[in-house]
């Protein structure tokens, strides 16, 4: 670590100079002496195979931001896309990306899905972001032609649609911290029929869409209540009554939802 805080202020003070280093016009000159005079060598190096420096005879340039993100190690899932391409060596790649057109056979009925963020592979390696391209292929956002990567514009929104919150219960917030997750609420209560002045859903549907932990919460908290056919108190819930109480809170959750445009989003 002293070692880098070193290195950082040695690079701070060398000049810059207008040299082309893998996709930027100006780089910062090192001299590869003092490079090896101050043990920088295995340093440098990593920047080099990370492709933001190269050696061009007795000198190296090295990218002005080559240490403006940090990559973490961590085992890539594809749940958790959605955090990944926020991160920041993600976002710099895609600001190297250029936006073009591509009729594909998946996407021929869909004029939206033509349009496309185009990598190119050495610049994925640049931002160490292969393995979430990875993802992104396997989830069918991102496909590999012409040894480019493209990335659907509108990746973010799909991935929106189909991640729920208890994937990753680091950004469980809120009961309906999602506005996806909040869609999902709106359909599994479309299911429910009037019973006098409850409304009833079956806790199979409440199953099958993944809102265990909600309707528990709605429990917990007293506007909902498990109903069982049988006596038996251990037996699993059949159905979830829900007070009248329920839908006037949900009505002024959706209205005051601060997330407005992901909220539109879902009935696109």
């Amino acid at each position: 670590m002293w070692l880098k805080r070193k290195f950082d202020k040695y690079v701070a003070s060398q000049p810059i100079v207008a040299h082309h280093v893998y996709g930027n016009d100006f780089s910062i000159r090192l001299n590869l002496a003092d490079i090896q005079k101050n043990n920088f060598s295995t340093i440098l190096g990593s920047y080099v195979n990370e492709q933001k420096a190269c050696i061009v005879g007795d000198s190296a340039y090295i990218i002005p931001n080559y240490d403006s993100y940090q990559v973490k190690p961590q085992n890539y899932k594809r749940r958790k896309l959605l955090q990944y391409v926020a991160e920041n060596n993600f976002i710099a790649m895609l600001n190297q990306a250029e936006i073009v057109t591509m009729k594909t056979d998946k996407h021929t009925d869909e004029k939206k899905g033509q349009y496309y963020f185009k990598v190119v592979q050495d610049t994925v390696r640049k931002y160490q972001c292969m393995m979430i391209a990875s993802l992104l292929i396997e989830a069918e956002i991102a496909e590999i032609k012409d040894n480019d990567l493209y990335i659907a514009y509108n990746f973010q929104q799909k991935l929106e649609k189909t991640s729920k919150i208890q994937s990753d219960l680091s950004r469980f917030r809120t009961l309906l911290g999602e506005s996806n997750n909040l869609a999902a609420l709106l359909d599994l209560v479309e299911t429910g029929t009037m019973r006098g002045d409850k409304l009833v859903i079956k806790a199979t549907n409440s199953d099958s869409n993944a809102l265990n932990i909600e309707m528990m919460s709605l429990v917990d908290i007293g506007i909902a209540k498990c109903v069982t056919d049988t006596e038996d108190a251990s037996a699993a819930p059949d159905e979830f009554e829900l007070d009248t109480s329920f839908a006037s809170w949900l009505l002024e959750y959706i209205s005051n939802t601060s997330d407005r445009i992901s909220f539109g989003d879902m009935y696109q």
